[in-house]
């Protein structure tokens, strides 16, 4: 009897997860989920709400990431990060990489790495990084005259 009351409780907090997962997937637009997934990833840094809203509408609108992948990455939240399934190591690295890539083209597109990389101020976005772009590249160095 106790094997299936902890069989129940079991499926019902499953459903539950589901559910939540469903309703949060339904209701998320492109840009609450490219805001959500920078938020978690870079707890640690103060965020410029504004900026982080217009770097998430530009991202949103390139449209280089689908729409149901980002819904379901901010829908999960740090659940796929805590539950990697078994046999299911490329879904994992897949959904870690498309947050990387978010984490990776905001602080490209701030002041982060122009400010040196200081975590105690506040990160404030400053265009679409553009790898194209001259002087575009926060790592670039201009050359010493002789």
């Amino acid at each position: 009897m106790k094997r299936r009351h902890f069989l129940y409780a079991i499926c019902g907090v499953a459903s539950l997860a589901a559910a939540v997962f469903g309703w949060r997937y339904r209701h998320m637009t492109e840009q609450d989920a490219i805001v959500s997934i920078i938020k978690r990833r870079l707890n640690y840094l103060r965020l410029d709400a504004a900026g982080l809203r217009r770097f998430a509408a530009t991202v949103a609108a390139e449209q280089s990431i689908s729409g149901a992948k980002l819904r379901s990455l901010a829908a999960s939240g740090p659940l796929a990060a805590l539950l990697p399934l078994p046999g299911a190591s490329s879904l994992v690295e897949q959904i870690s990489h498309g947050a990387d890539r978010l984490v990776t083209d905001y602080l490209l597109s701030s002041d982060f790495f122009l400010m040196g990389a200081d975590v105690s101020r506040v990160v404030l976005y400053i265009a679409q990084y553009d790898p194209v772009r001259a002087c575009g590249n926060p790592f670039a160095r201009r050359p010493t005259d002789a």
